[in-house]
């Protein structure tokens, strides 16, 4: 970096990106060029890379719908962007300066309307993916001039990275072992043989009330039922410990229920459940 971009600016001197603030007070702004390094960071008074303005101006004059989320609309010089679509939605709890000029207006949560929007399109979530930075620098390499915070932040970084990819392999493995195990829809007899399914009902606000089950004559064999729902519930794992084994829930659309049932012989079985609204009473058969 050039010996005059000292990165601290002058007494008393205000530090925006507009005009020349960043030459004025020795910084580095997003449009410099060969400066040395710069961060990609878009932070409050900044502009967007000529680049970056281009394509969303171009993406948001085509579209024919723009769907903002979770923002107050603070930053007014990109705030038009959404606007140049045909329509415009905003979604959050918070009030913003453009609540009159959009189409719809929906006061909630992101992730509810995320789920209710992608039920009524047939469409189902895709998993949190296994996140690692692309560059990350290993702990040990870290300068010890970097603070304390920082080096920490890094470390839970790299442990929640390791955990979501423990699971993934952990998911992947269930997925396996329920391909090998058999859910039908006859009533063959076996030695023994569980009933799972859902109950299902509509309620006025568009939800679905529902409730999971594990029933039968088997089910008399089992001594705890283990079930995981989908990632989006606020709590999403649940162990059933005494029959009847049901678990009632309300939801906006359907998805894979993995369970794992617990015999009182110490052995277990698992498999997924395909959540089903479209009968009161849905269900199959499964040998244990």
């Amino acid at each position: 970096m050039p010996s005059a971009r000292t990165a601290r600016p002058k007494p008393g001197a205000e530090t925006g990106a507009d005009a020349d603030g960043f030459k004025d007070n020795h910084l580095v702004g997003t449009r410099d060029k060969n400066v040395g390094t710069k961060d990609t960071h878009i932070n409050f008074g900044e502009f967007l890379d000529e680049r970056d303005w281009d394509e969303a101006e171009n993406h948001c004059s085509k579209a024919d719908l723009c769907i903002v989320m979770g923002t107050s609309m603070s930053l007014r010089h990109i705030t038009h962007f959404p606007f140049q679509a045909k329509e415009t939605v905003i979604v959050n709890l918070q009030a913003t300066p453009d609540d009159k000029k959009c189409k719809l207006r929906i006061w909630a949560q992101c992730d509810p309307v995320s789920a209710g929007l992608l039920a009524r399109l047939g469409l189902e979530p895709m998993p949190v993916p296994a996140w690692r930075p692309r560059d990350a620098l290993p702990l040990s390499q870290i300068p010890n001039s970097v603070s304390q915070p920082y080096r920490e932040a890094a470390d839970r970084l790299m442990k929640l990275a390791a955990k979501r990819e423990e699971e993934d392999r952990a998911m992947a493995k269930v997925a396996d072992d329920a391909s090998k195990l058999s859910i039908r829809d006859g009533s063959e007899a076996a030695k023994c043989t569980v009933l799972i399914g859902n109950r299902h009902k509509s309620l006025p606000d568009g939800k679905h009330s529902w409730c999971l089950y594990v029933a039968g004559d088997g089910a008399k064999s089992l001594s705890s039922v283990e079930v995981w729902l989908h990632p989006t519930f606020q709590q999403n794992h649940f162990k059933l410990e005494a029959a009847p084994f049901e678990l009632p829930c309300t939801g906006w659309g359907t998805f894979d229920i993995r369970l794992r049932l617990h015999t009182k012989t110490g052995e277990q079985a698992e498999t997924t459940w395909p959540l089903q609204f479209d009968k009161d009473d849905a269900n199959a058969r499964l040998e244990i």
